[in-house]
């Protein structure tokens, strides 16, 4: 997932690299005193790298809070607060406080307030038992809040139905999948982020055919430009819209999800 989340902890590890050692420049605030809480989360399932069947999961949280982005030095809020997901505890990134940098020549070194975040180590086994909903716990000594995702990670199943594995496939050619959706996840569920995806080469129409049979896609190979030779698609779902059953009423709450259905190879023929 390319999204802020994710350049956070970018910009965190680079932080740790230019000032190893130092320590965060603020006040320690607990969780019950910040004002204007956001919690952002991001969920990934996907092959890591591209054409091995192995599916990784992967979870990222972002705390926002109203001091973040002021230019507070000292007083910019420090938070320790512990992170779980579905029981697995996640990684702390960033603690908020002060921006840190390695050149006293940037005007936001140790001046600007930054969000807290946390990483994984691993919700793979999590997602395999594809759970309706999942528990995220963000608590501190002054504040516990329990977050309730519903399907954070839908599934489906996906079956080629007019190719063959390597076959030629030319420009305007059309071919259809079935996407049926694992339990608990239902076809509703997953039809509003369906895409396909050409690696390296943008995306490819998909569209539900009925005509075809249940839960029949039709993907319409029209790129704008692609070599002759072997090429994968891989289908995939993305939401940026999760759906969350409870969220305590002092946060808002936000976030996304991406789940790598399946991969097909074809040679393309222009």
């Amino acid at each position: 997932m390319d999204t802020r989340i994710s350049r956070t902890l970018v910009v965190a590890v680079v932080g740790w690299i230019a000032c190893w050692g130092c320590g965060a420049k603020g006040t320690e605030t607990p969780l019950a005193a910040l004002q204007g809480k956001t919690l952002d989360v991001g969920v990934r399932w996907a092959r890591v790298p591209s054409g091995d069947p192995t599916r990784v999961g992967s979870v990222v949280l972002g705390l926002r809070f109203s001091d973040v982005g002021k230019w507070e030095g000292d007083a910019c809020p420090i938070v320790r607060a512990s992170a779980t997901f579905g029981g697995v505890a996640l990684k702390p990134a960033t603690q908020g406080g002060a921006a840190q940098c390695s050149f006293e020549s940037d005007p936001a070194c140790g001046q600007l307030c930054m969000d807290a975040s946390w990483g994984t180590g691993n919700i793979t086994a999590l997602l395999e038992t594809l759970p309706q909903t999942v528990d995220l716990v963000l608590k501190d000594g002054s504040e516990m809040a329990v977050v309730t995702i519903r399907n954070p990670a839908p599934t489906a199943t996906v079956t080629v139905l007019d190719l063959v594995e390597g076959q030629q496939v030319r420009y305007g050619d059309s071919f259809h999948v079935q996407l049926q959706a694992q339990p608990p996840a239902t076809t509703e569920d997953i039809q509003g982020g369906v895409y396909v995806d050409l690696l390296n080469h943008g995306t490819l129409p998909i569209s539900p055919d009925p005509a075809s049979g249940i839960d029949v896609w039709r993907v319409d190979v029209v790129p704008q430009t692609l070599p002759a030779g072997p090429q994968t698609v891989s289908i995939d779902y993305e939401t940026q819209s999760l759906q969350f059953d409870s969220c305590p009423s002092d946060f808002a709450c936000l976030g996304r999800s991406h789940v790598d259905f399946g991969e097909f190879a074809f040679q393309y023929a222009p």
